[in-house]
């Protein structure tokens, strides 16, 4: 049988130096030919046709690699086929290792490929809220043009987010405001959000509209995202506040103690004062131990109409003359409401007074019981 002679050349074979097969004499050179033959039948891959010359028609001592002893009868000796498609054959073993790596790397990098895709698109589509429709675009070129390439000229504030400018963007020729946010600010992005949702929602009369918004892409390449308003000649809300172009520094309001919640309560009540009474801490009336707080106190609540600001009681011809009446009655209890917080607020010992949470809360009410009284 083919198994049993292979088996008895293998038998008589001993391997050296990883390579040449040196045979023994055990058989004869018949059973030495017929082995090789059978043992190049069992080879399958021979891309460089070393054993071409193993066959029949010749002696195996003459055959490719195979070494016999030159006195009869002639027996093989050593079989050498050392670098017989060596390269080809560790070519073929380093392909059959990358190949698989490469598909592994190759399909790794698609899948993170798409994972960066989804989630670049699904950033870009948070970072742009919609607002209305019906707001005019405007690209960045647009703004670019109406700002003179961004000039120092153009600008007319600075705030924590970004720069705003002054221009003329659309063909009526009426200038705008145009709030161009520092993406590179920490929090700038989420600045913006937070604006497009409040303005897409809030109308009110005290408020700056927005004419537009603008989330796109700038000469460089990088991300671009600006608010454009209507431009208030008057000035800023300082200026509209007080009608003056003091910039003094204010004095301390609570003085004494450590800086705490509780102060961040204080100067909050303060402003709350500011804007209703439009007067500041440092107003030449409060002196001789009269502060701003005292002065509230004094005239709460009965005569807090004489004391606020008269726009804020301003006649609205939008509602009827019968009900105008009410309406003032309406904001002067909504007025009362804010200035009990203020002086809650404000008060002397930092353990009476509410923390920001229930501030919030409180406004909120008083905004609910506002609207409802219309």
């Amino acid at each position: 049988m083919k198994i049993t002679t292979i088996m008895q050349f293998i038998l008589g074979l001993i391997v050296c130096n990883g390579h040449v097969i040196i045979c023994g004499s055990l058989y004869g050179n018949e059973t030495d030919q017929l082995s090789l033959l059978e043992f190049k039948d069992a080879i399958t891959l021979d891309p460089k046709q070393s054993l071409m010359s193993w066959n029949d028609s010749t002696h195996s001592c003459s055959w490719e690699g195979v070494h016999c002893r030159m006195k009869n009868p002639y027996r093989v000796t050593s079989l050498n086929l050392t670098n017989r498609d060596s390269r080809n054959h560790k070519l073929f073993a380093v392909l059959k290792v990358l190949i698989p790596i490469a598909c592994m790397v190759s399909l790794a990098m698609v899948v993170l490929l798409l994972l960066f895709w989804r989630g670049r698109h699904k950033r870009k589509s948070m970072s742009s809220p919609s607002l209305d429709r019906s707001l005019p675009k405007v690209s960045f070129s647009d703004i670019a043009r109406a700002t003179e390439g961004f000039s120092t000229s153009s600008i007319i504030g600075r705030g924590r987010y970004g720069t705003v400018y002054q221009g003329k963007l659309f063909q009526d020729g009426s200038y705008v405001a145009i709030k161009v946010f520092n993406l590179e600010t920490r929090g700038a992005p989420n600045s913006f959000i937070a604006e497009c949702n409040v303005l897409r929602n809030v109308r009110h009369r005290n408020l700056v509209p927005i004419l537009t918004a603008c989330s796109s892409i700038d000469s460089n390449g990088n991300d671009f995202k600006a608010l454009v308003y209507e431009f208030m000649p008057r000035g800023d809300l300082h200026g509209l506040l007080y009608s003056t172009q003091d910039y003094e520094s204010s004095l301390e309001c609570a003085t004494g103690g450590h800086i705490s919640t509780a102060s961040d309560v204080y100067s909050f009540g303060i402003v709350l004062f500011e804007i209703f009474l439009r007067k500041r801490p440092t107003d030449d009336m409060f002196k001789d131990g009269l502060n701003i707080v005292k002065f509230v106190e004094m005239n709460f609540p009965a005569r807090i109409s004489e004391i606020i600001e008269p726009e804020v009681l301003q006649d609205q011809p939008e509602f009827p003359e019968k009900t105008l009446v009410a309406v003032k009655e309406n904001d002067l209890d909504c007025v009362s409401s804010v200035l009990n917080i203020g002086l809650r607020c404000t008060k002397s010992y930092p353990n009476e007074r509410p923390n920001m949470q229930e501030v919030a809360a409180g406004l909120h009410g008083i905004k609910e019981a506002y609207l409802r009284g219309y």
